[in-house]
């Protein structure tokens, strides 16, 4: 969540427009480069954006079918990783 000086947005700017990138005259350090700010609500001084994922907070329900396994390799056995990088053996 980011709060923008009103100011640098346009007239027309209504709750719920996404923005891929902020207007010019932008206050907040460390902005996402790549995320998509939504205008979640507007007041006189400020703008509140919303730099989270859209999906974010929506269960997703996944299908997955497996069409292969192998076996870990010792690298894989010593490092505790099924070598994918983000799943870990606990």
């Amino acid at each position: 969540m980011f709060l923008e000086p009103r100011g640098i947005f346009p007239k027309e700017l209504e709750e719920g427009m996404t923005y891929e990138q902020l207007p010019e005259g932008a206050t907040s350090e460390d902005l996402p480069a790549d995320a998509l700010f939504t205008v979640t609500e507007i007041y006189p001084e400020h703008v509140v954006l919303d730099a989270n994922h859209p999906l974010a907070g929506i269960a997703l329900r996944l299908h997955l079918k497996v069409e292969a396994v192998r076996e870990a390799t010792e690298e894989e056995v010593g490092a505790g990783t099924l070598g994918a990088g983000f799943f870990q053996i606990g």
